[in-house]
Parts: structure tokens; C-alpha cells; sequence
């Protein structure tokens, strides 16, 4: 059983339309309905952590001068 299952939660579906985001009018007249659907799919997909900063930065990518090979 799933997390989400055992507390009495249901996660929707990819086809839920919480998972359709507008296009963003020109005007921006729909900005709170793009804003929340946006929102909505990047904390569902796990990605949260990339849009309030808290994710990792990576790590330089070094190549060992002796052998030629990454580090």
C-alpha cells in the first residue's frame, strides 16, 4: 500500500485535469490558474525543492590530469 493510500489520501491521476496548465495569456489573466496547475504538477512530480531553492547544487565535473578520467 502506498503512502498516500495509508493516510486516506488519493494522489490524482496524470489525466486528472489538475495536471492540464494552461497556456499563460498574453494579458496574464489567468495568472492564479497557471501559478496553482503549474505548482500543482511540480510538487507532484517531486521537483518542489528546485523551485524553493533547496535543492543541491551539483558538483563540478573535474577530469583526473593523470589518467584523462572524470574524478
Amino acid at each position: 500500500m502506498s503512502p498516500a493510500m495509508a493516510t486516506g489520501i488519493a494522489l490524482p491521476s496524470t489525466s486528472s485535469s489538475l495536471f492540464n496548465i494552461p497556456k499563460l495569456a498574453e494579458d496574464g489573466s489567468n495568472w492564479i490558474t497557471y501559478k496553482e496547475r503549474t505548482l500543482t504538477v511540480i510538487g507532484a512530480q517531486g521537483l518542489m525543492h528546485y523551485v524553493n531553492g533547496h535543492a543541491d547544487k551539483p558538483k563540478a565535473f573535474t577530469i583526473n590530469a593523470t589518467m584523462g578520467l572524470p574524478c
